[in-house]
């Protein structure tokens, strides 16, 4: 069904509120007095060169770092702790090698105190889907970057989180692979109806997979990002990356990352 972004119908899955943040040691704030959204179900990039708070928007979300001023608030409450509450898929898969595929993805069940039989069934459900029926007794040496990928990305999943943060999940990866995985993505995406935030340097990977694009400058950021919506209706498929809007909008977010001192 092809539709487009429509925030108003939407509930707010993540918000930072006023929220301020200084590294420990520095004098100079990476963020103040920050107010960002995201909607439940929609598909959110933060693009923008490196050292430009990314990375921390991610550990404040996570509540793997607290705000120094301002809250975090996740479904519209503040929760007594964040740590569990958002999945992860980092740019490394992580993927421990002693472990199979199968084992690979019941981990973060196990530390939640799931029996692996259990575990092991909510995993194997999800494996068709995902592209790893079959290589499931297989250990990560033996797949794919792409394919290892996968896994992480079930892995954040069956967390049970239905916020996930991706990091640069496909920037190791080559291009043909990291076309595949991108369109992929979107599949499961939109099949899941997960909130997803995801990090990335480049433009195209961002207008291609977004609703919309937090930019991201030189710190300290203030106040609301600059953001883009992206208007072109979903299903997305390879012909979108062709559109004349993206295109348009690539050349306008060159250009204003430029302006406001961002290099990607």
């Amino acid at each position: 069904m092809n539709k487009r972004y429509r925030p108003e119908h939407q509930e707010t899955a993540l918000e930072f509120r006023d929220v301020t943040y200084t590294h420990k040691g520095s004098q100079s704030a990476i963020f103040q007095h920050v107010q960002a959204e995201v909607k439940q179900g929609e598909f959110v990039s933060l693009l923008g060169p490196s050292g430009s708070g990314k990375s921390t928007f991610f550990r404040l979300a996570a509540g793997l770092s607290h705000p120094d001023q301002g809250t975090v608030f996740l479904h519209g409450s503040v929760p007594e702790t964040r740590l569990g509450r958002v999945g992860y898929m980092p740019q490394q898969d992580l993927l421990l090698p002693w472990r199979t595929i199968l084992e690979n993805g019941m981990l973060p069940l196990e530390i939640n105190g799931v029996p692996k039989k259990e575990a092991a069934h909510n995993v194997s459900a999800h494996l068709k889907a995902f592209g790893l029926d079959g290589v499931e007794n297989q250990y990560p040496h033996e797949l794919s970057g792409g394919m290892r990928q996968r896994v992480s990305f079930l892995r954040a999943v069956v967390g049970g989180s239905d916020i996930l943060m991706l990091d640069e999940p496909f920037s190791a990866l080559d291009s043909i692979t990291r076309f595949m995985m991108q369109e992929w993505l979107l599949e499961q995406w939109q099949m899941a109806g997960q909130t997803l935030i995801f990090i990335t340097h480049d433009i195209e990977e961002a207008l291609f997979l977004s609703d919309r694009i937090l930019l991201f400058t030189q710190p300290p950021i203030e106040g609301r990002f600059t953001e883009i919506t992206v208007p072109l209706p979903r299903p997305r498929k390879e012909n979108a990356r062709d559109h004349p809007e993206l295109l348009k909008l690539k050349r306008e977010l060159i250009n204003r990352m430029r302006g406001e001192g961002g290099i990607i």
